[in-house]
């Protein structure tokens, strides 16, 4: 039964562990891809003629490029993380919220979907609105800007095609949104289905609010991961049908697999790793609103 309510996300702690979480995950992505080039190199040693790896001003340029593409992804992924705690520890006053099933093992069994997906979809519709916004403002000076070249665009309708993209923009916005939520709703019920067999083990500590101070690895690909790879297997499914070839719906079918478990498993190792150094999330629970007490919810 549904006993408990997400109340309050601390968002300097989950901001710093998202970030923290995202720099690893980055530099374990490049690494791999720098020993997938350098192997590759070695096989196709023509490529060295067309890649910067002979000129140390074009190395040094691309390392330069990815230093800086990594420090504007991480303030990025700081500042979003940070703003939807925020955004989330606001909504909550007036809205149900992330709603789920804790046992006094602190292992989460089921998720309330309705009111769990329609807080999530309410945070995304914000941050599509805004992104909305800004890109309808900067078509507007595009737009501007090209009025005032009466000389090549003085026959354009700047009003109406103002409208048209304002009409685009909304249409956009409002699809993302609905696939968006399909795709919410299925990844829950799809989630309840593995979690009510293996719930996901958290450790959870009290001091200054709940932290999670580890999470369980094998609970976490028994209920997350398992539903990752469904998911995957479904597209996988789909792009099989589409292409009709079963070798390369065996092969493709092997790696979704074997890359899904891979994920699941580095994703709470890394987490762990990341608490016991900074500290986990913290944030606080509350008895939901459609509670039936069948346990008291265990902060310890």
């Amino acid at each position: 039964m549904i006993n408990t309510k997400l109340a309050f996300i601390e968002p300097k702690s989950t901001a710093k562990v998202s970030t923290i979480y995202s720099l690893i995950t980055s530099i374990i992505t490049l690494t791999i891809l720098i020993i997938s080039g350098l192997l590759l190199i070695n096989e196709l040693p023509q490529l060295k003629e067309v890649l910067p790896i002979n000129n140390p001003l074009g190395i040094f340029g691309v390392l330069i490029g990815v230093i800086i593409g990594a420090v504007i992804g991480l303030i990025i992924n700081y500042a979003f993380t940070y703003l939807n705690a925020l955004l989330y520890n606001y909504l909550i006053q007036h809205f149900k919220g992330i709603q789920f099933e804790l046992t006094p093992h602190n292992e989460i069994k089921e998720i309330d979907i309705i009111p769990s997906l329609t807080m999530i979809m309410i945070i995304l519709a914000v941050w599509l609105i805004i992104e909305g916004i800004l890109l309808f403002l900067s078509f507007s000076i595009v737009l501007s800007a090209l009025s005032h070249a009466s000389t090549l665009f003085g026959n354009i309708n700047i009003a109406s095609i103002a409208t048209g993209s304002l009409t685009v923009v909304t249409i956009s916005i409002l699809l993302t949104w609905i696939i968006f939520a399909l795709l919410g709703l299925i990844v829950m019920f799809i989630f309840n289905f593995y979690s009510r067999k293996n719930p996901l083990k958290l450790d959870i500590i009290e001091d200054n609010g709940l932290e999670i101070r580890s999470i369980d690895i094998l609970s976490y690909v028994m209920s997350i991961g398992f539903t990752i790879i469904t998911l995957a297997l479904i597209r996988t499914l789909i792009s099989i049908m589409i292409s009709g070839s079963m070798e390369v719906a065996i092969l493709n079918i092997i790696n979704t697999i074997a890359l899904c478990l891979v994920f699941a498993t580095i994703t709470p190792f890394i987490y762990n790793f990341i608490a016991s150094k900074v500290g986990g999330i913290i944030f606080d629970i509350v008895p939901s609103d459609n509670m039936v007490q069948e346990y008291s919810i265990d902060k310890k």
